[in-house]
């Protein structure tokens, strides 16, 4: 959870700073598909981190029951 959270704020931050106007101004020399680029990997990371973690909740072996490898005969 906390790994997704700091990819969506900064995923949010960096698409913040294609939208506002008065920023192109100060980032003349930053080409704007080099932060799409950017925005293009974390979202990749966000969903890929989110695959991972329920991937893992679902293969994720349960030891509490105790019962779990006994063959009655």
């Amino acid at each position: 959870m906390k790994t997704a959270l700091i990819i969506v704020a900064v995923l949010l931050l960096n698409a913040s700073v294609l939208f506002v106007e008065v920023l192109p101004a100060f980032l003349k020399e930053i080409n704007p598909f080099l932060l799409l680029g950017i925005d293009f990997f974390l979202l990749l990371g966000y969903f890929g981190t989110r695959w991972f973690r329920d991937l893992i909740k679902a293969y994720s072996i349960d030891f509490g029951y105790p019962y779990v490898f006994v063959v009655e005969l």
